[in-house]
């Protein structure tokens, strides 16, 4: 689990909001680093809370089921109507298969 919280436990909760790592960092903290093995098809989204905290989760799940920039263009259109209550930001990684 790489250290990581599910999205939706207590711990995460508790995780929420803490500023632990920034540019400039007098203690320079350890980056986390995870690694993956990327499959053809997978999808990644790196996003702020102005779209993990207004879209809903099931909602965000069927929208990465399209095209990366109409993904990214309707998740910031979704948190727009969820109010906009944040800065919102998405980038949509697709990854594809080698000829």
């Amino acid at each position: 689990m790489n250290g990581w919280f599910a999205f939706d436990s207590p711990q995460a909760a508790a995780a929420r909001y803490q500023l632990t790592r920034y540019i400039g960092h007098p203690g320079a903290p350890a980056p986390d680093i995870m690694h993956v093995d990327p499959l053809p098809g997978d999808v990644f989204l790196l996003c702020t809370d102005g779209i993990a905290e207004q879209v809903p989760y099931h909602r965000i799940l069927e929208l990465l089921g399209q095209e990366p920039e109409v993904a990214v263009r309707d998740l910031l259109a979704h948190a727009e109507a969820a109010g906009g209550n944040d800065n919102a930001t998405a980038i949509v990684i697709q990854v594809s298969s080698t000829p």
